[in-house]
């Protein structure tokens, strides 16, 4: 007889299941078809910010499926597309996590069709980009085009966000499609848009005519140049424009999403965590030709202390547009980012999983998240995501991010501590929502770009009787405090 072995508890530990897909596509004029039952392989979702600045490098995405019943083959009648138009419909992909690959079902990519191949093997194959192609492949016609408060029927200002929404919303009309209401909306993202005016404020350029064949994609990335920022496509398929702009609110408030690498639990966030230092990326001076003449120019402002330890690290950037009158907006643009990277800025690469929750693959481009992770001795450090490989397969994120305290920039502050009333001083209940309307305004007389200030001081609490509360801008005398 067998000899008795006693009870041992096992404890097994299931690492997560296959996700769940939802694909789909709009047929125009038709109807909207999944095609998840028939996926074969999805390729890594690629996005990233362009380190030339300006612009994010245009996502694609490749998807092979099962074509044994020539769903997929334009040229058979039992085809989806049979008849119908094909290039260019929108496709959206959806995954989850979880046991029942359906909680937290997130967009991870919505374009459009720019290729499709069918084979003798019964498959068909998509190559899918996102909006920035519908940027790339929208050109200025014959004649050029002039963009100017004389020459654009509902231009209302040369502010390069007023200008961006133009474009894309007026001048061009393009649209991001809506595959829950199969209906057009603006391309460009609201929230997003309406934060980049704010950090913008006071920023204007000059009427400029683009010659013919010049490519709207070119013309928004040299407008994010200018301002210090860049337009990235999101995962939702609409277009991001995010400015870099120093940041009154505190990183915890900003983080979006935390995750913890620890090896010594059952359920690490962070399976793979390096934290980088290195000179590559320092700019301590940049140049610039702006202008359909390329007019050159080097902004005034430089890092010194970065340039005796580093050497001159120079930045070249080149803008069609034109500035007005001056070249402020270059040297506001090149201020900002040498803010950020004067001196080395930490990076860290992380493999990120969405076994246990569904944060990392609800995490986009531009996103803060906090990191801690023992083995690197950190914890809670925030960093900024820039480059992003999402394997929907693996159930990972990679990610390339960089130290928010950097990122963020360096600024000072001047000012009385009076404040007139309307809040928006320094010592104002909504200071921390209001000092960007102030933004680089300090102690000049009073013009447009300089609002007037209190000769005294207002050392005598009081305000010099020879210049009223507020100025012909409507600022208040304690509100020119902010030099970055």
């Amino acid at each position: 007889m067998p000899e008795r072995i006693d009870d041992t508890d096992i404890e097994v530990y299931i690492q997560g299941d296959v996700p769940k897909f939802v694909i789909e596509v709009y047929v125009p004029g038709d109807a909207k078809y999944s095609l998840a039952a028939d996926k074969l392989s999805l390729s890594v979702i690629r996005r990233q910010f362009d380190k030339g600045f300006g612009v994010s490098q245009i996502g694609d995405v490749t998807l092979t499926l099962k074509n044994d019943e020539n769903q997929y083959n334009e040229n058979h009648t039992d085809s989806i597309f049979y008849d119908e138009q094909v290039l260019k419909d929108w496709v959206r992909i959806k995954c989850g996590w979880g046991v029942d690959w359906q909680t937290n079902v997130e967009t991870q990519f919505q374009g459009r069709i720019k290729h499709l191949e069918t084979t003798n093997e019964w498959t068909a194959r998509m190559i899918l980009y996102d909006a920035l192609k519908d940027l790339e492949e929208t050109t200025i016609g014959s004649g050029g085009l002039t963009i100017g408060l004389d020459d654009s029927p509902g231009l209302s200002s040369m502010n390069p966000m007023v200008i961006l929404e133009y474009l894309i919303d007026t001048k061009f009309s393009l649209k991001w499609f809506n595959m829950d209401t199969l209906s057009e909306e603006s391309l460009l993202d609201a929230t997003a848009l309406a934060a980049a005016k704010v950090a913008t404020e006071g920023l204007f350029i000059g009427a400029t005519t683009w010659p013919a064949g010049s490519k709207m994609l070119d013309m928004v990335a040299d407008l994010m140049k200018m301002c210090g920022g860049y337009i990235y496509s999101g995962k939702d398929g609409k277009l991001y424009p995010s400015i870099y702009a120093p940041s009154q609110t505190a990183d915890s408030a900003l983080s979006v999403y935390s995750f913890v690498g620890d090896v010594t639990t059952k359920e690490p966030e962070v399976l793979i965590s390096k934290r980088d230092l290195d000179t590559s990326n320092i700019v301590n001076q940049v140049s610039w030709k702006y202008g359909q003449a390329k007019t050159e120019y080097t902004s005034t402002d430089s890092d010194s202390d970065s340039q005796s330890t580093y050497g001159v690290q120079g930045l070249e950037l080149t803008t069609g547009w034109e500035v007005d009158p001056d070249p402020f907006i270059l040297d506001v643009a090149a201020s900002r980012i040498m803010a950020r990277f004067a001196e080395p800025a930490p990076s860290y690469q992380l493999d990120l999983s969405f076994l246990k929750n569904g944060d990392a693959l609800a995490m986009d481009l531009g996103d803060f998240v906090a990191i801690t992770d023992p083995a690197l001795n950190i914890s809670g450090e925030y960093v900024e995501a820039h480059r992003m490989r999402v394997n929907l397969d693996r159930q990972q994120t990679q990610a390339i991010a960089y130290d928010t305290s950097a990122l963020q920039g360096k600024f000072w502050f001047f000012s009385s501590e009076i404040d007139e009333g309307d809040g928006w001083g320094i010592t104002g209940g909504t200071f921390a929502t209001n000092w960007l309307h102030r933004f680089l305004f300090f102690s000049e007389p009073d013009a447009a770009w300089n609002p007037a200030f209190d000769k005294d001081g207002n050392s005598n609490m009081k305000i010099d009787p020879t210049l009223p509360p507020l100025d012909d801008w409507g600022n208040g005398i304690e509100e020119h405090f902010i030099f970055w």
